[in-house]
C-alpha cells in the first residue's frame, strides 16, 4: 500500500498513534476498501506504512478486534476483516436440532 496524506498524524509529527491507525483502518473497512474476509497487511507492513513501531500497530489491531471488525488476530498470520455483525433487531438465524423420532 502506498503511504498517503491520511497516514500523516494531525499533530504534524508524521507519526500516527494506535488510535489514528485504528481510525484509518476503520474508515477503509467502512468505505469498502477492505471487505469481509480480506487479509490485512502484516504488522511490519502496517508499521512501515504508518511510520510507527509494531507495538502501536498491535494496539490498533486489538482495538479493531474488540470492536468486532477483525478476526484471526494471532501471531503468525495477518488478521482478516470480520463479517459484519447483523443489525440490532434483525432476525437471527437459529440452529434447531430435531429429536430422533
Amino acid at each position: 500500500m502506498a503511504v498517503t496524506q491520511e497516514n500523516v498524524a494531525v499533530n504534524g509529527s508524521g507519526r500516527s498513534s494506535s488510535q489514528e491507525i485504528a481510525d484509518v483502518l476503520r474508515e477503509r473497512i467502512r468505505v469498502g476498501e477492505l471487505k469481509a474476509g480480506d487479509r490485512l497487511p502484516t504488522q511490519a507492513e502496517l508499521a512501515e506504512e504508518f511510520g510507527v513501531e509494531r507495538g502501536a500497530v498491535r494496539q490498533a489491531l486489538r482495538a479493531l478486534q474488540e470492536d468486532g471488525l477483525l478476526s484471526n488476530v494471532s501471531k503468525g498470520s495477518p488478521p482478516r476483516i470480520a463479517a459484519p455483525a447483523p443489525a440490532r433487531g434483525a432476525p437471527q438465524p437459529a440452529m434447531v436440532a430435531l429429536a430422533p423420532g
